[in-house]
């Protein structure tokens, strides 16, 4: 049986979709981002992606967050970590949906 703790899922979700964000697109990391597409363009084109950032921050998460009882351990950690990931984007870009939704009601 599943205990999942919702509440937890949403904070962890929101974290990963804000963390993608900053690591993809934040002015803090653009160094870093540069450096990498230097290095290979491959992982480079990886770094700048939202939703590639996304995945490998909500594996992460789901690696050091548990919240759900799932067997065997590292199905149930891929599986939280790839929710996480669909979660946290979804809600990153929730802003920009109702922004869109309210121009086309003008």
């Amino acid at each position: 049986m599943w205990e999942v703790n919702i509440w937890q899922f949403v904070l962890l979700a929101l974290a990963c979709g804000h963390a993608a964000a900053v690591l993809s697109e934040g002015g803090v990391f653009a160094l870093v981002r540069a450096l990498v597409r230097g290095f290979s363009p491959f992982l480079g084109q990886g770094i700048s992606c939202r939703t590639c950032v996304a995945t490998w921050v909500g594996l992460t998460l789901a690696l050091f967050a548990r919240f759900a009882d799932v067997q065997p351990e590292a199905v149930a950690w891929f599986v939280d970590g790839l929710a996480l990931a669909l979660a946290g984007r979804i809600l990153s870009y929730l802003p920009d949906v109702l922004l869109a939704v309210k121009d086309r009601l003008e």
